[in-house]
């Protein structure tokens, strides 16, 4: 087993990661593009898990709220763009039956954030119960150069149909370029 705690190895990373002041505003972009190309997905309250240094929340402007379970990257986001995200590692299990009820949004967004977890069936579970409508999900394609040592699991078209029949969910859009894989699975 890991001589660490997997949520101190994970946070050392990211840790680095904030701490290094990675600001890409480029990304700011790239969301913007993504929530005009999915208006139905977006139009509404969204919560978004993982929310890291705030670019999507910056980029949607609206109803949206974020989760992230990084301290740094929290006070990071509130410092370069203004945005509030609430500290919650949302695969604790307990912490997640807690909370279960208290929370009901019309689209839940993970972007770059489903790879990082350990028991992805188990903690999508939990957030559908957050999910009005919709998951919208955004994963880098896995290649040698864009693995990070937090990357615990691998998506691709078939493993993402695995997964939203695990979780009683619908794939109905599917989208990949030469980068990235986009899904959007209906609750």
């Amino acid at each position: 087993m890991f001589p660490i705690k997997l949520k101190d190895y994970t946070n050392g990373y990211w840790d680095a990661y904030y701490y290094s002041g990675n600001i890409n505003n480029d990304h700011v972009d790239q969301f913007a593009n993504i929530i005009a190309r999915k208006k139905k997905v977006f139009n509404d309250s969204v919560l978004d898990v993982g929310a890291g240094h705030g670019y999507f929340l910056y980029a949607h402007g609206g109803e949206v709220m974020g989760l992230d379970n990084n301290a740094i990257a929290i006070d990071r986001a509130k410092l370069t763009f203004g945005v509030h995200i609430d500290e919650l590692d949302v695969e604790d299990p307990f912490t997640m039956i807690q909370i279960q009820g208290t929370l009901k949004v019309k689209t839940v967004t993970l972007h770059h954030t489903i790879e990082c977890f350990r028991t992805p069936v188990q903690t999508m579970k939990y957030l559908k119960t957050f999910a009005d409508e919709y998951f919208h999900i955004l994963v880098q394609k896995p290649t040698v150069t864009s693995l990070k040592p937090v990357n615990f699991c691998l998506f691709n078209v078939k493993t993402i149909e695995v997964l939203s029949d695990k979780i009683g969910c619908e794939l109905v859009e599917f989208e990949q370029n030469e980068d990235y894989i986009e899904a959007v699975l209906s609750v």
